[in-house]
């Protein structure tokens, strides 16, 4: 399938429904039978998948690329975050590794609103067996998105 942004890669689309700064919880999900399938995102939702995939994915998870991911979501199953010092404490770790990935993966040819600038903790609230926690994502061309993520912390 070829799209119609010249020099412009692009990915499969997991969010469905509202767009990113739209009111409203995002729907996450790989297959929805009630809307469009084998969307393809470019631009700041692009890297918005990209950070949540590496945020969401344990570090030597992936069996032949045992560098992708993060310790974050290790820390929360491992029941290391307790306080809001040590959830922006593993937040700042995560986004370390997170911005270092990415900066890995990223080629001359990539626009600016597809690489990460900064990876930012906003805001977190905790609740029993979860915590919600709001991200600031901005990319190289300045465009931010805010991601609401409800993290579950329960068995």
């Amino acid at each position: 399938m070829a799209l119609p942004i010249p020099g412009r890669t692009y990915d499969l689309s997991v969010f469905q429904g509202n767009p990113l700064g739209s009111a409203g919880l995002q729907t996450i999900s790989l297959l929805d039978v009630t809307g469009p399938q084998g969307a393809a995102v470019t631009g700041t939702l692009k890297l918005v998948q990209r950070v949540l995939l590496e945020l969401l994915t344990d570090i030597g998870s992936m069996l032949y690329q045992p560098a992708r991911g993060c310790g974050f979501m290790p820390a929360v199953k491992q029941g290391l975050i307790q306080s809001d010092i040590a959830l922006f404490q593993q937040f700042a770790f995560a986004a370390n590794q997170i911005a270092r990935t990415l900066s890995n993966d990223a080629l001359p040819a990539d626009p600016p609103d597809e690489l990460l600038a900064t990876l930012e903790l906003a805001n977190a609230i905790f609740s029993p067996g979860q915590i919600a926690m709001s991200v600031q994502i901005t990319s190289q061309a300045g465009t931010s998105a805010s991601l609401l993520l409800p993290i579950s912390t329960g068995p």
